[in-house]
């Protein structure tokens, strides 16, 4: 199922704008941002990627969001056999990423994941 393909996209964002000025978010990115990492925390990692993936729908140039995904992936690829998919959505995703708009931390976390998913490829 394509994320948000049963809700209108500008009814989306609108909801997100108002989640936004309610809670007196700077971003709707750093909205989601907040939101994913508390769901992390009570819920674990799948509900926290369903939540980045809906905001890479909505917000198609956040960086930050499309690393915090992969970041996600990477763990869940821990709980899993097969990450091959994984690892191509992972691959997919890095260079739609700009590198000077995310975190350090992040930065260098998925320059290690890229590097280990090539060594595993090789």
């Amino acid at each position: 199922m394509k994320v948000g393909s049963g809700y209108n996209e500008g009814d989306l964002l609108l909801i997100l704008n108002k989640l936004k000025l309610g809670y007196k978010y700077d971003s709707e990115e750093a909205l989601i941002l907040h939101a994913a990492g508390n769901i992390r925390n009570k819920n674990g990692i799948f509900p926290c990627l369903t939540i980045l993936r809906t905001g890479m729908y909505l917000l198609p140039e956040s960086s930050k969001i499309k690393s915090d995904y992969i970041l996600g992936l990477w763990e869940k690829s821990y709980e899993n056999k097969d990450n091959e998919s994984i690892y191509e959505e992972i691959l997919e995703l890095i260079p739609k990423i700009d590198m000077k708009d995310i975190y350090s931390e992040a930065k260098e976390s998925i320059y290690k994941i890229q590097s280990k998913i090539d060594n595993e490829n090789s």
